[in-house]
């Protein structure tokens, strides 16, 4: 008896033990994994609610550390924003290393202790997918964000800060070279844009008429790049003082009679299809620049000398004049040297190709057309001075090689090389010779050749006279002999993607003047891809993530892959493997920012039929590592109608149509294409931030080529950024949904975005209809299909622009009060129980700026605003509905040893649990009429359906539940007490979010715990229960999530809850259950939310069982009455007699929100269920939810299961 006391009491305060001993280190293991899958809301909502983001584990490792041992340097960036010390990690971790064997990377936890772990697996650790690693706070005098806005001290003067920490901004946008000063930027703008669309006579008009007027789609206007040419970005790196970034004066600073231009050359890497022909007298002829460096101390220019020099293309080599102190005599020529390297289709040129199409020059304008030097109107590009590396693929064709080959011609050659008036013989004809550059064209007067002499000193022509090159000659002591022949081949792309990254890897060559490529655009779109059966993000998201690499490859393959003799390694590799060799090193051991299009399907001619997500590809940085950041996908858009033809001027130019995505008659081929939307790249997912942007272009090629130029601009201008600081400050400057200011430095509320964006862009029509009838978000249906929003390179480049991201938005500002962080840490997310009407929140707040002197001064105002209610369209998650739909009525089989009894369930999940599907557990201990028991629920349901509303609800709160029960039994009635802890986790699934259907888990949002006692009856036909009980969660109310400015505290429920049966015959079963509570919140008030009412709710369900059928009409648990009352004030800025400004406050008061639901959720349910054999069982059953979640935003939810059941064994 001694030794059953010690047993009985072990089982009642084990709840409690468990909850005591593991409640720390189980919110620290929430906070290491929401940290891990970026879950920014999981992490701020844990740290405002107290979780020690410093905690120690008993084997001395901090989860700092523990996530640098697991190489996960995000998860330890995010936790190091909230103030997470990292100084002794390498000591934990050599401690803790010598301690114990290593056998891998340790998991998500690594460094916990095996106990720790065990009890975290068995909790489940949450997993969230999809949260948002970039936050960030952009404003020109303000910004104006939603909830992730910063916002000033209420009634205070002072600048706002962040107190946990003293946030402070990431970069600052400094000024430009041609304008270096606030002054000149306000007074020279308009005329340095303007410069570019002059209305003198010249090349700068005709250039701005062909591309305004003619082209109708002048990228440079559409994408504001023209402001970064304004402010003197032309592509060079920009010279600025190391400590203030100030631009360095490089005036007088001369090489010879040349002025220097700036620093050097910014280089993007462009593949291409079939190359260029960079003839002098267009806009891609070729440019020497001149440029410098600073000196050691970074504060002045050095003076030029002749080793400081590049061409325009990293394909060329200078050839050095008579005089070494000047530009005199210079020229530059296609490097023999460097032509296999770049020239993949052994076409023997990449640059110098006159076969080279419109389109294919165009490309290459658009990245780095130069503004002046021919004398007829071209195309200009992004960066002007730039530098430019083309790489040629061949588009699936290749001049192979020919072996064995005699010579089947010969020539005269009056000189060295092939001039006019020199004769071939080939072909059977004798054909006059006239060159041009490198271009060949031959003629015996009848027939004519054309061709040109390649940088390999090849002849290439025409066999056929067709004007398609497809054969190659070495020119040799008077014979023309066949050395190449056009064939099939693979499509090079990625092993172009290859060489660009080894020179990116190499650094700025020590000579030669090439700088490395720090951008890499994949402008070769290969014709397979523009099927519209091509695999999407989702055909690929749909394997396991296992699978992910192999698949990626296996696609590459399918459409790359034309050589079927390749494949047997090194520089022979299949596509597949070049691609998974390029995308293992990205991020690891290179990192140019690397640019692919969402791509393009044909169609009719009325572009008609359902619009397609981007191709496979651009899940890149969700099959490979290290790629968040350095991977941008690009959606092609241009202006509807006559797009930008009605503009005059550049100062003058505002969008006169909307944008929308790209779709074009390739003449060429008579086909037509629609360009491919965004789809999950949009959105990111895995905790990978979204990586598609929106860039004007006709085709898809173009406007990667735009999005490539665009980023060289903004690359040029803060050279001392890296990429994935570039990738940020183009992100939230692009014309979307991140957007929180205007051009004008006016800060939106939401709804002004919302306005905004409508303003600029049209949706494809089934994207429209999402937003406008089916009741999505305009914001969240904008991101699939355009993204970021289209790059705005005005905006990347406005001086003083403040860029604070990452990171957790710990937001703007270096000192102050806590509003800064609470506004940034605000959310509200609503559970199906505490789900109240939707309300937005006005939550204006303000600083003021002041100079060094205070003799200028400005405020800011934020008009923050908030919304609690259902904000997105939230289901059953199917994976445990189904998992948990019984195929029969059998009792839980239980074991009984004398007086001790045990059982166990378990059913499928769809994720892995670490659990292994384990329902229930319960070991009990009879003696007389007494009963105790000690019982793990997966759900705390009582053996009773989550789902048909016929089980105790504040009792189903709880998930991974430990209770004690003691049971007393007199004939026919019964009394019981309970003691009970578990979890809070989200128990419902995001709609349409089929990429982590198969790994969701629920998400942990806090703990419960509690008592309950109970009385009940039961005769031979009617019976009750009635069990009255108190329930404490740690960090919900009612399992809904709050936190920052809407912290609405922890909450205590007290319910009472009762269960009538009445069983007239053996088979049929009627149940009437309902359920009342009273919620009260441990928040006291505060400076916004004042207070809040006792919550009440209730629950009630009747049910029937009859033989196989069941049947259940429920009403769910949900709020019936409360109110939370916060404070309000507007803010104007107002001028005072001084001239300087103030702020005036009118309307402040208190104002209520109604935390009941206006609607009420009424759930039907029913199954049937049939033994089909002595081992197989099957059911059919459905839910069906009106209003679900207390909402009607998101219509009705209907569920249909059908399961079958064999059971196996001897």
């Amino acid at each position: 008896m001694k030794y059953i006391r010690i047993l009985l009491l072990s089982l009642f305060v084990m709840p409690f033990a468990a909850r005591a001993a593991s409640s720390e280190f189980m919110v620290a293991a929430q906070l290491l994994a929401a940290a891990k899958n970026a879950d920014i809301q999981q992490v701020q909502t844990l740290i405002n609610n107290g979780a020690n983001v410093d905690f120690v584990d008993s084997t001395g490792m901090s989860i700092v550390c523990t996530a640098l041992m697991n190489n996960d340097v995000r998860a330890a960036q995010i936790l190091q924003m909230y103030g997470a010390d990292a100084s002794n990690c390498d000591r934990q971790i050599r401690k803790y290393k010598s301690k114990n064997t290593t056998t891998g990377s340790g998991g998500l936890f690594g460094g916990l202790s095996s106990a720790q772990s065990m009890t975290l697996a068995a909790a489940g650790a949450a997993v969230v997918v999809g949260g948002l690693l970039l936050l960030t706070d952009v404003f020109d005098p303000g910004n104006d964000n939603k909830s992730s806005s910063s916002g000033g001290g209420r009634g205070d003067d002072k600048p706002g800060g962040n107190t946990g920490g003293g946030a402070t901004a990431a970069f600052t946008t400094p000024y430009g070279p041609a304008m270096p000063t606030a002054a000149d930027e306000t007074a020279k703008l308009a005329a340095r844009l303007d410069y570019y669309s002059p209305t003198t006579s010249g090349i700068l008009k005709d250039n701005f008429a062909l591309m305004s007027n003619v082209y109708k789609q002048n990228y440079l206007l559409m994408m504001r790049g023209y402001t970064a040419l304004a402010r003197g970005y032309m592509g060079m790196r920009t010279l600025r003082n190391l400590s203030t970034r100030t631009p360095i004066s490089i005036s007088g600073n001369n090489l010879g009679s040349e002025p220097v231009m700036g620093g050097r050359p910014v280089n993007v890497a462009l593949v291409t299809t079939n190359g260029i022909n960079a003839i002098n007298d267009s806009s891609l002829g070729d440019r020497i620049l001149p440029w410098t460096t600073t000196n050691n101390n970074g504060t002045t220019a050095n003076p030029a000398t002749i080793d400081m020099i590049s061409s325009k293309y990293y394909n060329n080599k200078l050839v050095a004049g008579s005089d070494s102190t000047s530009l005199a005599g210079y020229t530059t020529t296609e490097d023999s040297t460097l032509i296999d390297f770049v020239d993949l289709s052994g076409f023997g040129t990449a640059i110098n190709n006159p076969t080279a199409t419109n389109n294919d020059n165009l490309v290459a304008k658009i990245v780095g057309g130069k503004d002046s030097g021919y004398a007829t109107a071209d195309f200009i590009g992004f960066m002007p001075n730039g530098q430019m590396t083309i790489f040629r693929t061949g588009g699936g064709q290749k001049m192979k090689n020919v072996t064995g080959a005699t010579a089947t011609g010969t020539y005269t050659m009056a000189g060295t090389a092939f001039a006019t008036g020199d004769t071939l013989t080939l072909f059977g004809k004798t054909l006059t010779v006239t060159r041009t550059g490198n271009v060949i064209v031959a003629t015996d007067g009848t027939t004519t050749y054309n061709g040109y002499i390649g940088a390999d000193g090849l002849l290439y022509i025409d066999s056929a006279a067709d004007g398609k090159i497809n054969q190659a000659y070495t020119i040799a002591d008077n014979k023309l002999t066949l050395g190449k022949e056009l064939a099939s081949a693979d499509y090079y792309n990625y092993k172009a993607m290859l060489h660009a990254a080894e020179l990116s890897r190499g650094g700025d060559a020590a000579s030669g003047g090439r700088s490395m490529p720090n951008i890499i655009a994949n402008a070769s779109v290969i014709l397979p891809l523009r099927g519209q059966n091509v695999e999407s993000m989702d055909d690929l998201l749909s394997f396991s993530s296992s699978q992910y690499v192999a698949k990626f490859a296996e696609f590459v393959n399918k459409y790359y892959d034309v050589d079927a003799t390749d494949g047997t390694g090194g520089t022979n590799s299949l596509p597949g493997a070049d691609a998974v060799s390029f995308f293992n090193g990205l991020g690891s051991t290179y990192s140019p920012l690397t640019m692919f299009s969402t791509g393009a399907f044909e169609t009719d001619s009325a572009y008609s039929g359902k619009t397609l997500s981007a191709t496979f590809e651009n899940s890149a940085p969700l099959v490979f590592a290290n790629l968040n950041h350095l991977f941008m996908s690009v959606v092609p858009i241009g202006q509807v109608g006559t797009g930008t033809s009605a503009a005059q001027s550049v100062s003058g130019y505002t969008p006169a149509n909307k944008y929308q995505i790209s779709q074009w008659h390739d003449t060429a081929s008579n086909k037509y294409y629609k360009a491919r939307v965004c789809g999950i790249a949009g959105r990111g997912a895995n905790g990978i931030d979204p990586w598609c942007f929106a860039a004007t272009g006709v085709t898809d090629e173009l406007a990667t080529a735009a999005a490539a130029g665009a980023a060289g601009a903004v690359q040029s201008a803060f050279s001392y950024m890296d990429n994935k600081q570039l990738f940020a400050l183009l992100a939230l400057t692009a014309d979307g949904p991140y957007l929180g200011s205007l051009d004008a430095g006016k800060s939106v509320t939401k709804a002004e975005l919302i306005s905004h964006l409508q303003n600029l862009y049209t949706m494809p029509n089934e994207y429209t209809y999402r937003w406008e009838k089916g009741g999505e978000n305009y914001l969240d249906v904008f991101k699939e299909v355009f993204g970021y929003g289209l790059i705005n390179v005005a905006r990347a480049t406005t001086p003083n622009t403040k860029v604070y991201y990452y990171d957790g938005s710990n937001i703007v500002s270096t000192k102050g009060n806590a509003y800064w962080r609470a506004a940034s840490n605000t959310t509200f997310r609503a559970s199906s129980a505490f789900s109240p009407r939707m309300a937005t929140i006005s939550a204006p707040f303000f600083d003021k700026l002041e100079s060094v002197d205070g003799e200028m001064a400005m405020p800011r105002i934020w008009k923050n605003e908030f919304t609690v209610g259902a904000q997105s369209r939230r289901g059953l998650y199917m994976g445990d509905v189904l998992g948990e739909f019984r195929v029969d009525n059998r009792a839980t089989p239980r074991t009984q040893i004398g007086n001790i009894g045990f059982s166990m369930t378990t059913s499928s999940r769809a994720y892995n649990d670490n659990m292994g599907g384990l329902d229930t557990m319960r070991l009990d201990y009879a003696h007389g009429a007494w009963n105790f028991a000690a019982r793990y629920q997966h759900y705390q349901t009582d053996g009773a359906s989550r789902f048909d509303g016929m089980s105790n609800p504040i009792l189903g709160l709880a998930s991974n539940a430990v209770t004690t029960d003691v049971n007393y039994h007199s004939g026919k009635w019964s009394f019981g007490a309970r003691a009970f802890s578990g979890a809070i986790t989200s128990e419902d699934l995001l709609e349409n979010d089929p990429t982590i259907s198969s790994q969701y888990a629920p998400a942990r949002l806090g703990l419960i715990s509690g008592a309950q006692s109970h009385i009940a009856w039961r005769g031979n036909k009617f019976g009750f229960t009635t069990a009255f009980g108190n329930a404490h969660e740690s960090d919900t109310l009612l399992g809904a999530q709050s936190g920052g400015l809407l912290n609405l505290g922890a909450g205590d429920t007290m319910y009472i809850d009762t269960e009538l049966s009445y069983r007239p015959t053996d088979d049929v079963t009627f149940k009437l259950r309902g359920t009342v509570a009273r919620t009260t919140s441990d928040m006291t008030g505060g400076d916004f939310i004042l207070g809040m009412s006792d919550i009440y709710s209730d629950a009630f369900g009747v049910g029937l069982d009859a033989g196989n059928f069941s049947f259940a009409v429920s009403r769910p648990l949900g709020v019936n009455r409360g109110v939370m009352q916060y404070s309000h004030a507007d803010y104007d800025i107002i001028d005072v007699a001084d001239g300087k400004y103030d702020i005036a406050i009118t309307n402040a008061g208190v104002r209520d929100v109604n935390l009941a639901p206006e609607y009420r959720e009424l759930r039907f349910s029913g199954a049937y269920r049939r033994a089909l054999g002595a081992f197989t069982d099957g059911a059919v059953g459905f839910i069906y939810r009106v209003n679900p979640n207390n909402t009607n935003e998101f219509g009705n939810e209907s569920i249909f299961m059908l399961k079958l059941n064999h059971r196996l064994g001897i």
